[in-house]
C-alpha cells in the first residue's frame, strides 16, 4: 500500500496531518487544542493559536502516530509526503473553510472531499453510517449509532469504532454522545476537544 501525507496549519493556527491513498483521503489527526489560549472572543468569533511548544517537536509526535496507524494497515507500507496531493489539498482546505463558517452556513455545510475508509468491515459500517446520518445540527448516542445500524446492543461495540476513527472531523464522531447526553470521551484529543467542536457547531447536547 502507498499513502502520501502532508503537515500544514489550519485556520486555527493547528498542525494538522492529512494523508491519502489514490482512492481517497485515509487519515487525518491534529495537534490538540490549548484551552489555556483563547479560541473564542467576546463576538464568538474563532481566534488563532500561538504555540508555546515547539512546532518541530508537535510535527514529529503527529507524524510518529501517524507512521504507527499506516504499520498497522500494513507492514510493508510505502509512505512519502507530497505537499502537491490533490486530495490532500482539498481536505486542507475544507477544513480551513469549517473552522471559518459563518453561522448561516453552518447548517449546509458537508464535506465533500473522497474518502478511503480503512478498517474492518464493522467499523466501517459504522462510520459510513455516521457519514449518511450525522450532519450538522444532529447528533446521536452510542445507543441510536447501534440501533441505526440494525444492533442495538452493539453501542459498546460502536463506541470502539468511534475511537478508532481515523478520520475524526470529516468521519463526525463528535457528533455522538452518551445516552444521559454527557461526552462520553473522544479519540482525537479528549472531551475538551469534543467540546469544542459542538460548540463551534452550536450543537446543544446538555440537559
Amino acid at each position: 500500500m502507498k499513502i502520501e501525507y502532508d503537515i500544514n496549519l489550519t485556520a486555527l493556527g493547528e498542525l494538522m496531518l492529512i494523508a491519502a491513498t489514490n482512492n481517497g483521503v485515509c487519515y487525518l489527526n491534529f495537534t490538540k487544542f490549548h484551552l489555556s489560549k483563547a479560541f473564542v472572543n467576546l463576538n464568538n468569533t474563532l481566534c488563532s493559536v500561538d504555540f508555546d511548544i515547539n512546532k518541530e517537536v508537535l510535527r514529529n509526535e503527529l507524524f510518529k502516530s501517524f507512521e504507527i496507524w499506516c504499520l498497522s494497515k500494513d507492514p510493508n507500507v510505502e509512505i512519502n509526503v507530497n505537499k502537491g496531493n490533490t486530495l490532500i489539498v482539498e481536505c486542507f482546505n475544507e477544513v480551513n473553510r469549517y473552522f471559518k463558517l459563518k453561522p448561516e452556513e453552518k447548517i449546509s455545510f458537508k464535506f465533500a472531499v473522497q474518502l478511503d475508509l480503512l478498517g474492518s468491515k464493522f467499523h466501517v459500517l459504522v462510520w459510513e453510517e455516521m457519514l449518511r446520518t450525522l450532519h450538522f445540527g444532529n447528533i446521536c448516542s452510542y445507543a441510536g449509532l447501534a440501533k441505526q445500524i440494525g444492533n442495538e446492543k452493539a453501542y459498546r461495540a460502536v463506541a470502539t469504532a468511534n475511537a478508532s476513527n481515523p478520520i475524526p472531523l470529516i468521519v463526525p464522531c463528535h457528533r455522538v454522545i452518551g445516552k444521559d447526553r454527557k461526552l462520553k470521551g473522544y479519540g482525537c484529543g479528549g472531551i475538551y476537544v469534543k467540546e469544542f467542536l459542538l460548540t463551534h457547531e452550536n450543537q446543544e447536547w446538555r440537559n
